[in-house]
């Protein structure tokens, strides 16, 4: 068997993630046989059993500060031993402070096959209660329990562990993260260069005018007849759309919605922010349609059509997602202006005291042209 990955973030906050110190820092729970096993290539990994015949490893990583970190990511290098050829299992990961939302994944894992597990956890939803009636704002520090057991008909099942990472992030720093994988997914380098076309001579110090006419992200809403529940743990759902977008498979997040309460419309931007910012979704459907009877769960509009909170925040994102220079000047010497624009359909228009006339042009800018290089659009007038 092929040595797995190393841990992510170097391990994050767990120590002894390759298990080069034996199980130093973790716990072993009652009823499980659990030791460290050096491959012949020398890597070591742990290998548990449940004497029960369902085998299980938990881990206690340390006290992450929630009220400076609230996100996580979680990634766990696993294999099976065990004499069939396909095995399902799954992992948990759980807060030991009141709620916390917990990452629960399936998996298929061939047996002898290392295989990486993504998740993700998210704590600041959860305040102590008691707190928030005093007024106050503390967190209480937490010890995060990792748990992994796989479901097998067979009972003989080794879990191998190795490279445990779990990483906290501060919501600044997901935030520029998230932005960066936007920024690089939705938006290209363009390079315009305005010539005349009777010689192809470049206009210098030529008006671009720049209007987006439809940008190339779809994010739309259901629609009843009236008017021709999401996850809100984004830890968790970016590792959920890490996995799917590295299966090469289409992603859409449909009839999306968030339950309703204080914090609805901030759940939802964040939930959107995710989507939008992962580069394997390729659209956005809410499952928020107005209904003379009321909105199935969550609403963007009063009866009246005025924007509720969740409304506000749709309009808000649309608004930063399509934002893009309106007008540019060529330079002095070739005619070239450069500009970053969101991938879409759009209407430039030139404007030159050589032109008899404004020059308008419908271009594309898009995910077919290289991110990682500038796309040319010449403009002839």
């Amino acid at each position: 068997m092929k040595n797995p990955m190393g841990p992510l973030y170097s391990g994050g906050i767990i120590k002894n993630s390759e298990f080069n110190s034996d199980l130093m820092g973790w716990s072993v729970p009652w009823g499980v046989e659990a030791t460290v096993i050096s491959s012949p290539s020398g890597n070591k990994f742990a290998a548990s059993r449940s004497k029960g015949g369902q085998p299980s490893h938990s881990i206690l990583p340390g006290d992450p500060d929630a009220e400076q970190h609230p996100l996580h990511a979680l990634s766990i290098e696993s294999a099976m031993q065990m004499h069939a050829s396909e095995v399902f299992f799954s992992w948990r990961a759980s807060l030991c402070v009141y709620s916390m939302v917990a990452g629960v994944k399936r998996h298929g894992g061939r047996e002898g096959c290392w295989t990486m597990l993504k998740g993700g956890m998210t704590a600041y939803f959860f305040r102590d209660s008691r707190a928030l009636l005093r007024g106050k704002t503390n967190w209480h520090t937490y010890a995060a329990a990792i748990s992994i057991s796989p479901q097998a008909a067979a009972a003989a099942v080794d879990i191998l562990l190795d490279s445990v990472s779990l990483q906290p992030f501060s919501a600044d720093e997901w935030n520029a993260q998230r932005k960066f994988s936007a920024d690089r997914a939705r938006k290209s380098s363009v390079r315009v260069v305005a010539q005349l076309a009777a010689d192809g001579k470049p206009l210098a110090n030529a008006t671009l005018g720049i209007k987006l006419a439809r940008p190339a992200f779809p994010l739309g809403n259901a629609m009843t007849k009236e008017i021709p529940d999401a996850m809100v743990g984004v830890g968790l759902e970016r590792a959920t759309l890490d996995v799917l977008g590295q299966m090469g498979i289409s992603i859409w997040l449909t009839e999306l919605d968030v339950a309703g309460g204080p914090r609805q419309a901030a759940y939802l931007e964040e939930v959107l922010r995710e989507g939008y910012g992962h580069p394997s979704v390729e659209g956005i459907l809410m499952w928020a349609a107005w209904h003379a009877k009321g909105c199935y769960v969550m609403c963007l509009t009063d009866d009246s059509f005025k924007n509720l909170a969740a409304g506000d925040v749709v309009d808000g994102l649309i608004a930063e997602w399509n934002t893009h220079p309106k007008e540019a000047t060529t330079d002095a010497n070739g005619g070239v202006v450069r500009l970053g624009l969101v991938d879409g359909q759009y209407n430039l228009t030139l404007t030159h005291p050589l032109l008899k006339a404004p020059a308008v042009h419908a271009v594309t800018v898009d995910a077919s042209s290289s991110k990682l290089e500038e796309r040319v659009l010449y403009i002839k007038a």
